[in-house]
């Protein structure tokens, strides 16, 4: 990834010392402990890819949001999707490219449009193994790569039509790949031309990376500066070696990520959205206790989604060992920045910028799980000791004891999340569940439902909230229907569409609302005869209307 080759951590700390007499013994060594390592990871990466593969393989039908996306991206060419995206949806331009790329080859069917985020899912696995690998004893880094190939929101946004998963894989590959310079003496013109580039594509696929690259370039520049033993002379060349790439950067934030954040911010739908949902501070920030409380609930709500930790206390608790010890193999600035993902996203919050709460902080699930991993770092023979130290054996055997505790604390919270897992090997349909299962509903089979059974010459209406997968997956409607308010349509009503006919199926979706439905129902299905069917998230009504129905009169059509 970088330009110097550096020995891996795992393989200095655990591997014997070398002989005078046997110089090859150390290379012998390197080589056994990097099969170790990769074939355990290996096996690891196999099982994240599989079930991630189990869930795309399925194609289950795509849900609300995804819908919206998914019309966007079929829609609109590669210039239209530059400008702000229809039913106040918002997603990275870099991302809805590829995404155009893959319905331009494949389909539009859902194994294509969720191919991207499959392939991001997929591309995570061997980025945090890779991360375990340069700085991690293997103890801990099997044990990171292990929760994050199991972690069930990673392995459900793999799988979906949003840009969460590329959102996790870029912060994570920024905040890796900075880490990695943090350990260096110097920075060179490479090293700079990596960050600088993962960065700016960073920006066209995640809307977080913009504030983390910057940041983490700020930390990089803070390191620099204060760096002992330099004249200011060399402190400053050895910016300018990873400033030079800065204007790659700064070339896409200004095209490509910048007005994608503005449209988001602008959408007053989507602003009044997470306003109802009560995501930002409702008191000033000066109100201290107001700030706590909002805080702790924010923190308490990430517990559960989407880090999806059954007991939030032990996973802080991990999550505390982890950077004592990050702290003190790879430094203080590596925890700061391992931290900084989530703590862009609620200082983001606290200011009414970006609304952290569950998909939308999925991006800082795999910095969180690798700062927690180091928790079950294996003890150092290398590290330093002093005359107040306990022996080296001592140290040795209580650092397993340590170890074998964090693994055992690991594995206890794994434990769920495995099992959600299983399930959804088992059953795909129903797995991962989110919020009230919006994301199960299967529109899909209505719709075919529909298309299955319904004779030509028959009416088919479907209501506005419904309309969203009609239009997608069809088949073609007769109408969009609200009710009348105070008995009178603007416009047309639905009876000058049943005028004459004696079958009406009506097509409604319930995962969000069913109210309006209810109204609808009980104006059209007046002295009718109701066949009801219902699917996951969807109604199917086949209405029997009888000989002179004036159905519909107060009923519109959008």
């Amino acid at each position: 990834m970088l330009d110097t080759p550096t020995v891996s951590a795992a393989s200095a700390e655990e591997s014997a010392p070398a002989r005078p007499e046997a110089s090859a013994e150390p290379t012998a060594a390197r080589r056994a402990d990097f099969r170790l390592y990769w074939s355990v990871a290996g096996l690891v990466i196999l099982l994240g890819a599989a079930l991630r593969v189990r869930q795309w393989m399925f194609g289950r039908g795509m849900w609300g949001d995804e819908l919206f996306i998914a019309h966007n991206i079929h829609d609109r060419n590669f210039e239209l999707l530059l400008r702000p995206l229809t039913y106040s949806q918002s997603a990275p331009i870099g991302w809805l490219w590829l995404e155009r790329i893959a319905l331009l080859a494949f389909g539009a069917g859902e194994q294509a449009l969720r191919l991207v985020p499959l392939l991001y899912g997929l591309a995570l696995l061997p980025l945090v193994a890779y991360f375990g690998w340069r700085l991690m004893s293997k103890p801990a880094a099997w044990a990171t790569i292990t929760l994050v190939a199991v972690a069930p929101q990673l392995i459900a946004y793999s799988n979906q039509v949003k840009q969460y998963s590329s959102e996790a894989f870029w912060v994570t590959l920024i905040v890796c790949i900075a880490v990695l310079l943090a350990q260096r003496d110097r920075l060179s013109w490479r090293a700079g031309i990596v960050f600088w580039v993962a960065a700016g594509v960073g920006v066209t696929m995640s809307a977080l990376a913009i504030p983390v690259a910057g940041a983490l370039a700020v930390l990089l520049v803070l390191q620099r500066l204060a760096e002992r033993g330099r004249t200011r002379q060399e402190r400053l060349r050895n910016l300018g070696r990873f400033m030079a790439a800065i204007p790659v950067w700064l070339v896409l934030l200004v095209t490509m990520g910048l007005p994608m954040y503005r449209a988001s911010q602008a959408d007053p739908l989507l602003r009044a959205f997470w306003e109802r949902a009560h995501v930002y501070p409702e008191r000033p920030l000066t109100d201290l206790p107001a700030t706590w409380a909002w805080f702790t609930d924010k923190v308490t709500g990430l517990g559960t989604d989407p880090l999806e930790m059954w007991s939030l206390t032990l996973f802080l608790l991990i999550l505390l060992l982890g950077a004592v010890l990050c702290w003190r193999r790879i430094g203080g600035l590596s925890v700061a920045m391992l931290l900084l993902p989530i703590a862009v996203g609620l200082g983001g919050g606290a200011v009414s910028a970006y609304p952290l709460t569950g998909r939308l902080a999925v991006y800082a699930v795999p910095t969180l799980i690798i700062l927690a991993g180091f928790a079950a770092s294996s003890p150092s023979a290398a590290s330093a000791s002093s005359a107040a130290s306990p022996p080296l054996a001592t140290r040795s055997v209580l650092g397993w004891v340590r170890c074998a505790v964090a693994l055992v604390g690991i594995a206890v919270l794994m434990g769920p999340q495995l099992r959600t897992d299983v399930d959804g090997l088992r059953h795909p349909a129903s797995a991962y569940m989110m919020g009230s299962g919006g994301n199960l509903s299967e529109y899909r089979e209505a719709l075919r439902y529909v298309a299955d059974h319904k004779q030509p010459g028959e009416a088919f209406l479907v209501t506005r909230e419904s309309s969203n997968a009609q239009s997608y997956y069809g088949p073609t409607a007769d109408g969009i229907i609200y009710p009348a308010e105070a008995g009178a349509c603007p416009g047309v009503n639905a009876a000058t569409q049943l005028a004459g006919r004696t079958r009406l199926w009506l097509y409604e979706t319930t995962d969000y609302t069913d109210e309006e439905n209810k109204v609808l129902n009980e104006r059209l299905g007046k002295g009718a005869t109701i066949s009801e069917h219902l699917f996951r998230g969807a109604r199917v009504l086949l209405i029997e209307l009888p000989t002179g129905s004036t159905a519909g009169t107060d009923v519109c059509i959008l």
